[in-house]
């Protein structure tokens, strides 16, 4: 679920990237708010999963995510100024791309780790 979020914010980005009127926009960021509603969570649960429950690392997770909400603006704005309008919306296309690309490195680590744990099982089963 958390690919398809990403890649469905991805899409809507793209679109709102290339939009021609006010129907388009619409539609547009209508599917980036679907696609983002459940990716924070989605995020949070697996990393909750690798970590287990600490207030600190939860506490670090929201302070980074916040300076990250913050200093979108001005880097949108800039954006903006410097190269056009029909730009901005491929910033936030691009972040979305990192967190599929983190997605994707924490789904092929899990995958890796459950391997190495079978293998370990198999090992002390057969007593090695």
């Amino acid at each position: 679920m958390l690919v398809a979020s990403i890649f469905l914010a991805i899409t809507g980005y793209l679109c709102l990237s290339f939009a021609a009127g006010l129907g388009g926009a619409t539609v547009a960021i209508t599917v980036i708010g679907i696609a983002y509603g459940p990716i924070f969570p989605l995020i949070a649960e697996q990393l909750d999963d690798r970590f287990s429950y600490h207030p600190a690392f939860y506490n670090g997770m929201i302070a980074i995510a916040v300076s990250g909400a913050m200093s979108a603006p001005w880097l949108l704005g800039y954006i903006d100024a410097y190269f056009g309008i029909q730009y901005v919306m491929l910033i936030p296309a691009f972040g979305s791309v990192a967190v599929l690309i983190l997605a994707l490195l924490l789904m092929l680590e899990a995958r890796l780790m459950s391997a190495k744990h079978a293998r370990q099982s198999e090992s002390l089963i057969a007593g090695d």
